[in-house]
């Protein structure tokens, strides 16, 4: 389509996913200042326990955690909130350590645990929290619609623009070929009143010259008028088949400008008339061979003695005959079989066997179109 926003369509398949990473981006930072600065604020709580060693730091830190992040709804939108709280830069503190084997069967006294607790404090604790939104998640898919609704709404419009362009562009061609048909017809109007012009011009000719005969012995002295009104008499006569012939011309030109824009509106209809016919034909006459779209595309656009060849080595291929393989394509990007065989010395005809047994013919062309027709193959 000639006015379909196809760079629209790439600049918003481009910026659609970018702006969802954007908004994951600013999500996650800033959700871990603020989960980081609510975390400090109550990961220890009272302190009293932890001085006279009824509880342990870690299992108190452990405790605050749980709960907070329990109270995070974002969770439950699929969002991966992971803390790490460590003492000294080192030690870490949360999630905590399994526990030893000998303090599970000896705990220690309160003034050990206090004492480990008020050395953990002092050598400093940190809070590091990572909050990750998973791909696929519920947040990560809400985002990506978001995004997605306004890009949808900015092609929606584009694309309705295009297609009004396009319709007011079909409708002002057909208004002017309804123009010049109307044209035409009040020119050949015209020309048929200046035909009758002309005979009636030639009549009045034909009577003045019968009428100078007559009187040229009685009226000798009248001699010369009589001429100078026949000489007038053929100048209006030349006159009118000027414009009569200047008229024609122009009607002619009117003609080919019409027939000229019908060819254009019935000019994608016969290329697929084309296409249709020769595709018809070949699965009418060979059985065993299958054409591509592309090889009937290369082949409509061949000489008629290109066609002429190809055609041959079509039908030997039909027919399981002997045909001239110039090579084995190696490709690239593919790992197809595809075979080169060559026809009128410089056309190029590539195909490779089907598991059916049948062969696929892929496309015809010559040495010109021979690096496009690889680069095509490239693609299979």
């Amino acid at each position: 389509m000639k006015y379909f926003p196809l760079k629209i369509l790439l600049i918003l398949i481009v910026l659609v996913p970018a702006a969802q990473l954007a908004a994951v981006y600013s999500f996650e930072t800033y959700l871990e200042k603020r989960c980081t600065s609510e975390i400090e604020e109550r990961y220890i709580g009272d302190y009293r326990p932890l001085l006279v060693g009824a509880k342990r730091l870690s299992d108190v830190v452990a405790e605050n955690m749980e709960s907070y992040l329990k109270g995070i709804k974002w969770r439950r939108w699929g969002v991966i909130v992971d803390v790490l709280v460590t003492s000294g830069g080192n030690v870490i503190v949360y999630p905590a350590p399994a526990e030893p084997d000998a303090e599970l069967l000896a705990p220690p006294f309160p003034s050990q645990v206090a004492s480990e607790n008020f050395r953990l404090m002092e050598q400093g604790l940190s809070v590091r929290v990572n909050v990750t939104v998973p791909r696929g998640s519920v947040l990560d898919i809400v985002l990506f619609l978001v995004f997605l609704m306004p890009a949808a709404l900015v092609f929606y419009h584009y694309y309705n623009d295009g297609m009004r362009r396009a319709k007011m562009e079909e409708e002002a061609r057909l208004n002017e070929i309804r123009r010049l048909e109307e044209l035409e017809g009040r020119h050949y109007d015209r020309i048929m009143m200046l035909n009758e012009e002309r005979d009636r011009l030639a009549s009045e000719i034909t009577h003045a010259r019968e009428t100078l005969s007559e009187y040229r012995e009685k009226a000798s002295r009248n001699e010369d008028d009589m001429l100078e009104e026949i000489i007038a008499l053929e100048e209006k006569i030349k006159k009118s088949m000027e414009i009569q012939e200047e008229l024609r011309l122009e009607n002619e030109a009117l003609r080919e400008v019409v027939e000229r824009m019908d060819r254009q509106r019935s000019r994608g209809r016969r290329k697929t008339t084309v296409y249709t016919n020769i595709d018809k034909r070949f699965k009418t006459l060979y059985k065993h061979v299958l054409l591509n779209k592309r090889a009937i595309e290369s082949f409509a656009s061949l000489t008629e003695d290109m066609k002429i060849k190809a055609e041959e080595v079509i039908k030997q291929l039909d027919s399981g005959g002997r045909v001239d393989i110039k090579r084995k394509v190696d490709l690239k990007k593919s790992s197809e079989k595809v075979f080169e065989a060559i026809f009128a010395y410089s056309g190029r005809l590539y195909y490779r066997n089907l598991s059916d047994g049948r062969i696929e013919i892929l496309v015809i062309g010559t040495k010109n179109s021979q690096v496009k027709d690889l680069s095509f193959l490239e693609t299979l």
